[in-house]
């Protein structure tokens, strides 16, 4: 069983990029070591149609890889990809990590059954909350924590649209006991 002192150790991040944007790829490439230290594994993962030259330029910034067409591939593809055990942290490429971050989901890494994400609230353009965020179904993708075990049992996320497809994971996960927790004030921009 993992513990809180295991999780900074064992953490990887994964950045997804449907656009392989190499602009934003370093831009959170950089925010991760800014955030977590310079020893953070980061790996990006992108659509299986990019060409050799941009990923070789991708590759550059940070071990990337031809992983799927869609995001929940991409997010497969991440699991696979990042060596060892330990926790994986995905984010869009282009965002943006606070540096409290580890503290915050460090606080809430019991075991490795949990499941981490941020909660979020949309605002309607006087700024008023509309609606929380608060099931893992439908929150944002930056900032969702899984450990590598958890899914290894729990199995890949499906290809569809992608609240369908956390929602069945979700479903599959609960029955090997993942515990999903929603975590305020880890907003990754």
């Amino acid at each position: 069983m993992p513990s809180r002192d295991d999780f900074p150790g064992s953490l990887a991040v994964i950045v997804l990029s449907p656009d392989h944007n190499i602009a934003r790829l370093g831009d959170t490439t950089r925010s991760a070591r800014m955030a977590f230290g310079d020893d953070i594994k980061v790996l990006c993962c992108t659509e299986s149609a990019i060409k050799k030259d941009h990923l070789e330029e991708m590759c550059g910034v940070c071990p990337s890889y031809r992983t799927g067409d869609t995001v929940m591939s991409l997010i497969n593809g991440g699991f696979r990809h990042a060596k060892g055990e330990g926790w994986r942290l995905f984010v869009m490429e282009g965002a943006r990590f606070p540096r409290s971050l580890t503290s915050r989901y460090g606080r809430w890494v019991e075991s490795d059954r949990d499941v981490l994400f941020p909660v979020s609230i949309n605002h309607d353009r006087s700024g008023r909350p509309l609606k929380i965020l608060a099931g893992f179904d439908e929150c944002s993708l930056n900032g969702m924590l899984i450990h590598s075990r958890l899914f290894k049992e729990a199995g890949s996320f499906s290809d569809n649209p992608i609240v369908v497809s956390k929602s069945f994971w979700a479903m599959g996960a609960a029955e090997f006991g993942a515990k999903f927790k929603g975590v305020l004030g880890a907003q990754i921009i």
